[in-house]
């Protein structure tokens, strides 16, 4: 109850009640007045987003709850267009948002605000060039903001998460390469260029005349002859097409000027014989079956 001429009530439960006035004067006289109001149930405003990469929508799920024909007003925080749609979607550009949401029915209204954060895409302007080595070494660069991780793929199955990775093809050749580059919150960005591979120097392909690799195909038995007269600074291995070194050879081997050559624990494909001879550098494709 109340005795204010213009009280004001809270009703904790959903429901009609019947309010009654009495009013009274001096002299005992009074009048009363039953009237009934209404009052309804509150909804409940409710909704999910999951922060998005640049170029992706923001799509929210709406989970509120109340009786009667609810009605929605979203605000996005971006200066633009709301939206009443039960689900909307939003593209925005990178930066947080206070998202609100207003439920209302029958005069009733909840509202909730949600931060919302839309992530910038890393990027990135790669560059390859030579390394002047005369074997295929190529200097690759990111030239990246942005971002946490790289993957370099250089065209041949080889890979590398090197931000700025220094990388030896096997033979000569056009290669496509690509860059994927990743930020901290998971967004990325894919970039391609081109690897213009010329491995042998005039001097590699001197050097490479005076070694012989025979029988070449093989079943993993093979001899290198080295036709060099001072061997003293000569170094051989047998490397992969990815750059690995499958094989090193001794310098009392190098020096006898034949090697024999095992390889019939490694698997079937196509190898490389480098040689080094101080400044001049050559590499021999075998090809071992089984």
């Amino acid at each position: 109850t109340s005795t204010d001429a213009n009280p004001t009530f809270s009703f904790n439960v959903p429901g009609t009640y019947n309010v009654k006035l009495t009013a009274a004067n001096p002299n005992g006289c009074f009048s009363s007045k039953i009237i009934p109001i209404t009052i309804g149930e509150k909804p409940v405003a409710s909704f999910f987003a999951e922060n998005v990469c640049e170029g992706n929508d923001v799509m929210f799920q709406n989970g509120s709850a109340g009786v009667g024909t609810l009605t929605y007003n979203w605000d996005f925080d971006n200066g633009g267009a709301g939206s009443t749609d039960f689900n909307p979607s939003v593209s925005l550009t990178p930066g947080d948002y206070d998202v609100k949401l207003t439920v209302s029915n029958n005069g009733c209204a909840d509202e909730l605000i949600k931060t919302v954060s839309v992530f910038a895409n890393p990027t990135a302007a790669p560059t390859v060039t030579s390394a002047n080595s005369g074997v295929g070494f190529m200097q690759f660069n990111s030239n990246a903001t942005g971002a946490a991780t790289y993957t370099w793929y250089f065209g041949n199955g080889a890979t590398s998460n090197d931000e700025n990775p220094k990388y030896q093809y096997p033979f000569d050749g056009i290669y496509n390469v690509s860059l994927v580059v990743e930020s901290s919150e998971g967004c990325r960005n894919n970039y391609s260029l081109s690897a213009n591979v010329k491995r042998l120097s005039i001097n590699a392909a001197g050097l490479a005349s005076l070694v012989n690799v025979y029988p070449n195909p093989n079943a993993g038995q093979f001899n290198i002859d080295l036709n060099i007269q001072d061997k003293s600074n000569v170094n051989v291995k047998m490397v992969n097409l990815l750059g690995q070194t499958v094989k090193t050879f001794t310098q009392d081997e190098v020096n006898s000027g034949s090697i024999k050559v095992d390889a019939s624990t490694l698997a079937a494909g196509i190898y490389l014989i480098e040689v080094v001879n101080g400044n001049d550098r050559a590499s021999i494709k075998v090809t071992v079956t089984k």
